[in-house]
């Protein structure tokens, strides 16, 4: 019998924007060979949060721009998705995935200090698959659970749990419409609009009035990481032309509220997933997947 193991080679890169962002040299910051998955960065910019499995189990890291290991936050052995910064900038949010078998099926939103500590359960819902907060001074925080043909956008508190719809952010989807990334100021939302055969296009959608504006981009039918910039004024878009059966080259685009698109090039044989700004705007953290390694065994019975 021969089997081929195979390896996904994910890690964190981190690239200087202070020369206005108009060429990226990354450089990378995880030097382990396990998946490295960065979701956000400190208050202070001074390091990331991701999830990996470097020690077996997923686990949440944090790990600072000078340093050559990560800090644990959270370990165990329950199932950790998407670490997010609280509005507060105090804690982490979080979410548990219930695991094969588990009589509840409900999602958690998670609590813990970002110095470390005790978790506690924010509030539990089905199908969570996303949640994020806006920065302070702005105080919303939101979450979205999978439902058919539409998209609701659910208000909660990360101390008391408590929750609401917000209505005019509710969306109906008729196509693969699901990314979405809340602006720093909790003022607007930006979501995909993936349909088959078609270019992609992302929705900038006001919180106060429910108003929109969609910004093509032609050329990339598929995208992936969806972020906006510190200052609100462009979005880090991670996109691929690659259609059915084509070639596949993935960039990292910016796009501009106005709609100009800024292709940034490529690194390599590395295709970036997701570019996340820091808050003070002078660095992106970068998901960066390289070509997965594979090795093949061969058991013989004797």
């Amino acid at each position: 019998m021969a089997l081929r193991q195979m390896q996904q080679a994910a890690d964190v890169y981190i690239a200087d924007l202070q020369a206005g962002g108009k060429r990226l040299s990354p450089r990378r910051l995880t030097l382990d060979d396990r998946g490295d998955f960065v979701f956000a960065w400190t208050p202070d910019s001074k390091a990331v949060l991701y999830l990996s499995d470097r020690d077996g189990p997923i686990h949440l890291f944090k790990q600072g721009l000078d340093q050559t290991q990560a800090e644990l936050i959270v370990g165990g052995d329950d199932s950790l998705a998407i670490p997010q910064i609280s509005a507060s900038g105090t804690e982490v949010l979080y979410l548990v995935m219930p695991k094969r078998g588990q009589a509840s099926q409900n999602v958690k939103i998670m609590r813990v200090p970002l110095s470390g500590g005790q978790a506690q359960v924010v509030l539990e819902a089905p199908g969570i698959w996303n949640h994020q907060c806006a920065n302070a001074p702005a105080t919303l925080c939101l979450y979205t659970a999978t439902e058919p043909n539409q998209q609701r956008f659910i208000a909660f508190d990360p101390v008391t749990g408590a929750r609401k719809e917000l209505p005019s952010a509710r969306l109906r989807v008729d196509a693969e419409e699901s990314n979405w990334n809340l602006s720093p100021d909790g003022k607007y939302l930006a979501t995909a609009i993936l349909k088959p055969d078609r270019d992609a296009a992302v929705r900038i959608l006001s919180l106060a009035d429910g108003s929109q504006t969609v910004l093509p981009l032609p050329g990339w039918p598929k995208f992936g990481g969806l972020d906006w910039a510190a200052d609100g004024k462009s979005l880090w878009v991670a996109a691929s032309n690659s259609r059915s059966g084509g070639p596949n080259t993935c960039a990292l685009l910016n796009v501009a509220r106005s709609g100009k698109i800024r292709v940034m090039t490529n690194y390599g044989d590395v295709c970036f997933l997701a570019g996340i700004p820091s808050p003070d705007g002078h660095y992106l953290a970068l998901e960066g997947s390289g070509a997965d390694s594979s090795n093949v065994w061969l058991v013989e019975n004797r």
